[in-house]
């Protein structure tokens, strides 16, 4: 479907869908990413999540974002903030 916006729409849409998989969803990221270009979109989360953790955590204490990685790294990632508290 053709708004006549230049895919104005379709981008704003799709932003606001995977920033609501990323919250709720981020196991099923994949689905999106088959038929969907949205590694523009993560890496933007990537940097708020990241400008936002330096601003509440200490210093020394890393994630890695969801989309970059494998599964492992992120598991280890996340256990190792748990137990750094």
């Amino acid at each position: 479907m053709d708004f006549g916006d230049g895919g104005e729409v379709y981008r704003r849409l799709l932003n606001l869908v995977v920033r609501h998989m990323d919250e709720r969803h981020p196991d099923d990221m994949y689905l999106l990413h088959e038929k969907h270009d949205i590694t523009g979109i993560l890496d933007k989360i990537a940097e708020e999540k990241a400008e936002a953790r330096e601003k509440t955590e200490p210093p020394g204490i890393e994630e890695t974002p969801r989309g970059k990685g494998s599964f492992l790294e992120r598991s280890k990632a996340r256990l190792a903030r748990v137990f750094k508290k």
